[in-house]
């Protein structure tokens, strides 16, 4: 084994030592101060969520309104057609 794989093993059990060990103290601090940085996301995300919907409902709309606007044009070219059909 290389020394340098041997000190990243002996790192990783000293920080995994250090976890079970120091752990208990300190998560319920680290909650504590996580805890707003944690609100902040969630309400960044609902924000994000809301614009993203909001979005999504513009282009359904502008899609909606391409396709009914091009189903009149074929529908009148349809029946166009039929006129000129019979004027021939």
């Amino acid at each position: 084994m290389s020394a340098r794989v041997f000190f990243g093993l002996a790192a990783l059990g000293a920080a995994a030592a250090g976890a079970v060990v120091f752990g208990p103290a300190v998560a319920p601090a680290l909650a504590r101060a996580a805890r707003p940085a944690a609100k902040t996301a969630a309400k960044t995300a609902a924000i994000l969520a809301e614009r993203m919907s909001e979005a999504v409902a513009e282009v359904i709309e502008i899609v909606e309104d391409a396709y009914a606007e091009a189903e009149a044009e074929l529908a009148e070219g349809r029946t166009g057609s039929a006129r000129n059909q019979g004027k021939g």
